[in-house]
């Protein structure tokens, strides 16, 4: 698997790729009017392929969205329900320095039988928002409800109860 970084050159496969999940005819276009690096791609455009449920099939490029320079592109990543089956991308995400990227994920992926270990980190985040929503999440798996069952915030224990409370079907 290549690394895409910022100094990659867009390939004629990458294009392919691109147009193949359904990418718009204008980018598309600006990209093979003329010899392109990744770091030219604009933001919004990373940002709809973060979004798109295609990069699951494409793991270069969603490691390389993963860690774009850009909050939002990592959130519209960290919020893509298709990094189930990504789930080295979902724990890169996991330990993302912006908490905002850190909930997106709590409220996505934390609800994955594939990603337990996700599950886990998110259980022990130090930012309370992402534990909280990782605590309402309807299919936090059982075991990581019951560590968030003993955290600190009091809100964090009830969400984690209730929902552990629904789960159950009491």
């Amino acid at each position: 698997m290549e690394t895409i970084t910022a100094e990659t050159p867009i390939t004629a496969g990458m294009i392919d790729a691109a147009e193949a999940i359904g990418a718009c005819a204008g980018p598309l276009a600006w990209l093979r009017a003329e010899p392109r690096q990744w770091r030219d791609v604009p933001a919004d455009w990373r940002r709809w392929l973060a979004g798109s449920p295609a990069v699951a099939k494409l793991p270069e490029l969603a490691l390389a969205l993963a860690r774009d320079e850009n909050l939002w592109v990592r959130a519209a990543l960290a919020g893509n329900r298709a990094l189930a089956a990504l789930p080295e991308v979902a724990l890169m995400l996991s330990a993302d320095p912006e908490p905002y990227v850190r909930w997106w994920l709590a409220d996505t992926l934390a609800d994955s039988s594939a990603l337990p270990a996700v599950a886990a980190v998110l259980a022990t985040d130090p930012d309370v928002t992402v534990r909280y929503r990782a605590a309402g999440n309807a299919a936090t798996p059982p075991a990581v409800l019951a560590v968030l069952a003993t955290d600190s915030n009091v809100t964090v224990r009830y969400r984690a109860a209730d929902n552990a409370a629904r789960q159950s079907g009491r």
